[in-house]
C-alpha cells in the first residue's frame, strides 16, 4: 500500500511540474507575442530607433524564460 501512495504523489508531482511548464511556455509566448505587436505598430508610426526597445524587452524575456522551460522539458522527458 505504500508503494502505490509513494508512486501516485510521483505521479502527481509529475504532472504538477509538466502543467507548471506549460503556463510558463503559454504565458511567455503571449507576452512576446504583445510586446513584438506593439513594437511593429511603433515601428510603422516612428521609426525603427524607437522600435527597438520593444524587440530588445522581447528578447530579455525568452531568454530569462528559456532555461526554465529547457530544464522543464528535459525533466519531463
Amino acid at each position: 500500500m505504500e508503494q502505490r501512495t509513494c508512486h501516485r504523489r510521483s505521479l502527481d508531482s509529475l504532472a504538477y511540474f509538466g502543467i507548471c511548464v506549460f503556463f510558463n511556455m503559454t504565458l511567455t509566448t503571449l507576452i512576446c507575442y504583445r510586446v513584438i505587436h506593439h513594437g511593429k505598430l511603433v515601428r510603422a508610426e516612428l521609426g525603427h530607433g524607437f522600435s527597438s526597445v520593444y524587440f530588445s524587452v522581447a528578447g530579455i524575456v525568452i531568454e530569462s524564460a528559456l532555461p526554465y522551460t529547457l530544464s522543464g522539458i528535459a525533466s519531463l522527458v
